[in-house]
């Protein structure tokens, strides 16, 4: 899963083919784009480009190229901005989990559906596992006398390693 984390898609320059810019992020792999304000002057746009894209999130603060020209009230501004426009805090926490730990959740899930699928896998009851050259002999020791009915269960031996039941 790939991520642009800071694309400024809402810049003048993608006026005549954003569309097709995040058309074509999209087909290389790209599976979300977070579009930073560089200021508080363009929250609205960078917020309607987002709401226009699914695939877009965007991140409301000061860009660190406007932070001299920025003042202190700008964080009480965006802190107002946030609560008139209702932008619920739970959901501005969500995305930001779903941006820096999405690659880590993919992992997981892709994990689960192999736990899931090699369920499936039934392992005969009459197995030699002393057959399996490449097999540690703990995991052969562990394996032939606890006798796992498929290679998920023999996954979650202790003393199996990954690579004994990838065999």
């Amino acid at each position: 899963m790939l991520i642009d984390t800071h694309c400024h898609l809402d810049a003048a320059e993608f006026n005549l083919d954003r569309d097709f810019v995040i058309s074509k992020a999209l087909q290389q792999g790209v599976s979300k784009i977070l579009i930073p304000s560089v200021a508080r002057q363009n929250f609205d746009a960078v917020i309607a480009l987002c709401n226009q894209h699914k695939n877009c999130a965007y991140a409301l603060g000061v860009h660190p190229m406007y932070v001299d020209s920025a003042d202190v009230d700008d964080i009480e501004t965006l802190k107002t901005y946030i609560e008139e426009n209702n932008l619920d805090q739970e959901i501005l926490e969500q995305a930001e989990i779903q941006v820096k730990y999405s690659g880590y959740i993919e992992k997981e899930r892709n994990n689960a559906d192999k736990l899931t699928r090699l369920e499936e896998v039934k392992i005969p009851e009459d197995f030699d596992y002393n057959k399996i050259k490449s097999m540690s002999i703990e995991a052969k020791q562990k394996l032939t006398k606890i006798k796992p009915a498929t290679i998920a269960q023999a996954s979650r031996i202790s003393g199996v390693s990954p690579s004994d039941v990838s065999v």
